[in-house]
């Protein structure tokens, strides 16, 4: 697994991370393990789909930030 993300001083230039932290009420986190979840197995399901988005999955177009899941089969 590896993990990458922009930071809000640079944008533009996409950096491997190495820790990833999330600061979160209980309900967020278990969307988030739902989100994981349920991605996961359309992911095993369709060989294509390469990347899926959080605030698609929770109905909110205009997240302060975002949690991006990507398939490694395509990438």
């Amino acid at each position: 697994m590896k993990i990458y993300g922009y930071t809000i001083s640079n944008s533009r230039k996409l950096e491997e991370l190495k820790e990833v932290s999330f600061l979160a009420s209980p309900a967020e986190l278990v969307a988030l393990a739902d989100f994981f979840v349920k991605k996961a197995a359309e992911f095993e399901r369709d060989k294509t789909l390469d990347h899926m988005h959080f605030s698609d999955f929770i109905g909110e177009r205009e997240a302060e930030n975002e949690i991006i899941l990507c398939n490694p089969a395509i990438f």
